[in-house]
């Protein structure tokens, strides 16, 4: 996913149709920025690997949430993981 020069705000989130309700995703951004969502955690979590290789649970910075047809990904300045003027590469599997 590409995203164009518009800025971006906490409010805004990014939707992706799979066609099924994946059990993991993986969203990496171009700046270096991975989440990463697995079966069994709360919706609008996520763990954050940062580019410097930091890695925390994402529970109040918003994250990724699944539902039955894809997933969902939150944004806001702190987890960094949609960013304008970035490309994004996701995996989401069963």
């Amino acid at each position: 996913i590409v995203y164009d020069s518009t800025t971006i705000t906490a409010a805004d989130d990014t939707s992706v149709v799979t066609g099924f309700k994946p059990n993991y995703v993986k969203w990496v951004n171009t700046n270096g920025v991975m989440i990463e969502w697995f079966a069994g955690m709360a919706d609008n979590t996520c763990i954050k690997t940062a580019a410097t290789g930091a890695r925390t649970l994402e529970t109040t910075n918003k994250g990724i949430t699944v539902n039955d047809r894809g997933f969902r990904v939150s944004q806001n300045a702190t987890l960094a993981a949609v960013v304008a003027s970035q490309s994004v590469y996701y995996f989401a599997e069963v």
